[in-house]
């Protein structure tokens, strides 16, 4: 239903601040609605009537409209031209390409000395809708990847870092803001943190015998692609890890890894990788080059998904 005193008090301001009348155009709907015996319920201006209309104040009929009208009433609401200009300046920063999202951000850092630095585009479909940023580190004869991994389409930007035993993973959603960690040892995988909402959490999960700690993203699959090590082309490996799983669920999630070596392609290793997590199998290949490091990523149906490197 249409606030007529919304839109009546729109319409003066504009004609106080001298800009002329809005003409009123009929649309083509009043006619439907008259046949069907309600000429006052759609298709017309009136306090009461149902109706989407956009308010501008050039003649529509001789010039084009502007890219944020003066007004907008779609579904009962009011919306005047500073809200939808709020509205365009959103949409505008939700869909900036996802490898310019930390273009003013500070620099993402690993302990110790950095030896290898890389940002990956992830497309779904072919269609870019997300990116990761990878540094890894080594001090003391030990290694941490750090990254960060910005989704647009589901509004969480994640940061984690990811040890030989030990895992910690932020994810934030809007205000609301995810911490855990977790450490694996002999007697398992320990995860403690808070959820989204603040609640706390404590999980435990056995470890199976050579099970290694993996996390999210690129960086997630790094220790897997270290137990790749000296694979020839057609031989094959099983592997198992411990996943410190945040979204939807904060869960351990168990993984069961099947790798072929692959023949090279273009001067890097290829290996194909069965995963199969809580019953549920993907099928991947990974690209890693001649230092140990992920050039692509890609996940066959469902997930329909591939990480990769920008050019250095």
């Amino acid at each position: 239903m249409i606030p007529g005193e919304a839109l009546h008090d729109e319409i003066e301001l504009l004609v106080a601040a001298g800009v002329p009348r809005p003409r009123v155009l009929r649309a083509a709907t009043a006619d439907a609605w008259r046949y069907l015996g309600q000429p006052h319920e759609a298709g017309v201006i009136e306090v009461g009537a149902r109706a989407d209309l956009v308010l501008v104040t050039s003649d529509p009929l001789t010039a084009a409209l502007p890219l944020i009208p003066d007004g907008v009433m779609v579904r009962g609401r009011w919306l005047p031209g500073g809200e939808l200009a709020t509205m365009l300046a959103d949409i505008t920063r939700r869909d900036t390409p996802p490898g310019d999202h930390w273009a003013t951000a500070p620099p993402l850092a690993a302990n110790g000395d950095h030896v290898h630095q890389a940002q990956y585009d992830i497309a779904i479909a072919g269609a870019l809708v997300g990116a990761e940023q990878l540094v890894v580190g080594t001090a003391g004869g030990k290694r941490t990847i750090a990254g960060r991994i910005f989704d647009p389409g589901t509004g969480i930007e994640t940061t984690y870092r990811l040890g030989q035993d030990r895992a910690t993973v932020t994810a934030v959603y809007h205000t609301m803001t995810l911490d855990i960690a977790g450490t694996l040892s002999a007697g398992g995988l320990v995860v403690t943190g808070t959820d989204l909402t603040g609640e706390p959490v404590s999980l435990h999960a056995p470890a199976p015998a050579g099970a290694f700690l993996s996390g999210p993203g690129i960086g997630g699959a790094l220790p897997l692609v270290d137990r790749l090590a000296g694979m020839t082309p057609g031989t094959r490996r099983t592997l198992s890890s411990l996943e410190l799983g945040y979204f939807p669920p904060i869960a351990i999630i168990p993984a069961r890894h099947e790798i072929e070596r692959r023949p090279d392609a273009g001067g890097h290793r290829v290996f194909g990788v069965t995963t199969t997590r809580g019953g549920a199998t993907v099928t991947s290949e990974l690209v890693v080059d001649r230092d140990g490091f992920i050039v692509a990523r890609t996940d066959d149906a469902p997930l329909d998904t591939t990480s990769t490197r920008r050019p250095r």
